[in-house]
């Protein structure tokens, strides 16, 4: 899956599963939000320029920019986590949702605003066992208003999915399913529909024709690869080499694909062509969101 076995140590393995970015919109190309495990930072596109967002002792993970630039979702903390929006500059950092479940081991992450900025999806993940004593994780995907009202589960049923990303006209949340499938659903859980057999980390390109995301290559390594938003058309666009690629998105004006590469942030075209380091320091973290400007 979005990886449940090695994104967090110990307790947060399983929410490696989420690592996924958030969409991209259409615009001009603004700055890249990244995490380190810690904190959130954002950088230029060319790495010239690195500013850090959020301080502190608790965790803050999986940004995602707003369609129109202004601001950045994110989750902070481990057990329990919240949803939370700040201001581009990190001002003014409000807690939207808190957690929705008692487990104990329960966690928010990968969030992904609607087109018109109204609402938010995100993923959960809860740790339970079961009547035989296994170890499980409950995966599930909610939507909510960015004032925190109108919470609602989109998962429908049994369904395990995680990472989700908007569709640029608002009409498909593109996810990752518990059984590694890349798949798409109306915004009120209806119609999945899935592309693909092997799949995850979604992200939609801003014009809604093609989606990027990763599958396993191999017995080791992930590659990044582009498929056209009905489920044909897939391209491989990198080579594994025994490494793990995560979290590809597409740039704002739709000709590049950020990704990252053994913690390192690279860039290329969406040919697959021209890859550029971008940050070439091992960051130890995941999730990137590309701001539209």
């Amino acid at each position: 899956m979005k990886r449940i076995a090695s994104l967090l140590v110990g307790l947060l393995v399983a929410v490696m599963s989420m690592q996924s970015a958030s969409a991209t919109f259409p615009g001009d190309d603004g700055q890249i939000a990244y995490s380190d495990h810690r904190q959130i930072y954002l950088t230029d596109p060319d790495g010239s320029v690195q500013v850090q967002l959020t301080f502190g002792d608790t965790r803050s993970r999986s940004a995602a920019w707003s369609p129109d630039g202004s601001q950045i979702a994110f989750i902070r903390g481990n057990k329990p986590s919240s949803l939370l929006i700040m201001n581009a500059d990190g001002t003014d950092q409000t807690v939207i949702q808190r957690r929705i479940s008692t487990h104990r081991y329960y966690f928010f992450d990968t969030p992904a605003w609607s087109p018109d900025g109204t609402q938010i999806a995100f993923s959960t993940a809860a740790r339970f066992f079961t009547a035989s004593g296994d170890r499980r994780w409950d995966l599930r995907l909610y939507v909510v208003n960015v004032d925190g009202s109108g919470l609602r589960r989109i998962s429908r049923g049994r369904h395990q999915d995680s990472d989700p990303a908007w569709s640029p006209d608002g009409s498909r949340i593109a996810f990752e399913t518990r059984a590694g499938r890349l798949a798409t659903m109306n915004p009120d859980g209806s119609h999945r529909t899935v592309l693909l057999r092997r799949g995850g980390e979604p992200d939609w390109s801003p014009d809604g024709s093609q989606i990027t995301f990763v599958r396993r290559v191999g017995p080791r390594g992930t590659d990044v690869f582009v498929v056209n938003n009905d489920g044909t058309g897939r391209v491989r666009l990198t080579d594994a080499h025994g490494r793990w690629k995560t979290s590809p998105v597409f740039s704002p004006d739709g000709s590049s694909i950020a990704f990252i590469d053994s913690n390192e942030i690279f860039v290329m075209s969406t040919a697959g062509k021209d890859v550029s380091p971008v940050l070439p320091m091992k960051i130890s973290g995941h999730s990137l969101s590309w701001q539209a400007i």
